[in-house]
């Protein structure tokens, strides 16, 4: 699949949630009616997904986005994705941007810890301000990958050598005794 193409199944996939299905319902029903596409598409599409969910808010699609199309141009455009060549029209890429979709408003600053105000507000008085930013700040991001080694087996160091370390980061560092913490 092409960028552009994994875009419109990115955009698809959020019409299917704005409609009330969970989003792992929604991607599991996706990927099972298109065969087509290979495990690095599917991965990145539930990427893409998963990071426009978590960042609903910033994205200008919160509380009601107007469409999937422009919760999906939200968080690309969070990510720092290039829009002009996403939304291009070629092949089965989206259509080109409109001039109100090109018109870029800026998020306001609550809006930008993608949290329910009440949340905030409790972050807030539990751990001041500095501290709830800083964990608001975290949350919008994928949690890091964890491996435990089995020391009888292998070292730390080997298993921070893993495919599945090396595939989640360029670096592993040790982490308790047992396990390897992998940075994204």
């Amino acid at each position: 699949m092409t960028p552009g193409a994994r875009i419109s199944a990115m955009i698809e996939i959020l019409e299917t949630v704005l409609a009330g299905v969970p989003t792992e319902k929604a991607l599991t029903n996706w990927a099972r009616a298109r065969r087509f596409a290979g495990s690095k598409d599917r991965a990145a599409i539930r990427d893409y997904v998963y990071q426009a969910v978590r960042c609903r808010r910033s994205s200008g699609a919160w509380p009601s986005p107007g469409s999937a199309r422009a919760w999906a141009l939200g968080s690309l455009r969070q990510q720092g994705a290039d829009i002009g060549a996403l939304f291009n029209g070629l092949g089965h890429a989206p259509a080109i941007l409109d001039l109100a979709e090109s018109d870029i408003s800026s998020p306001t600053p609550p809006d930008l810890y993608d949290v329910p105000d009440w949340v905030l507000e409790r972050m807030i008085e539990d751990h001041g301000m500095e501290k709830a930013h800083e964990i608001a700040r975290i949350l919008r991001d994928r949690a890091p990958v964890c491996l435990r080694v089995n020391l009888r087996k292998a070292t730390i160091q080997h298993g921070a050598r893993s495919p599945r370390s090396r595939r989640h980061s360029n670096r592993a560092e040790p982490n308790l005794r047992h396990s390897a913490q992998c940075a994204q």
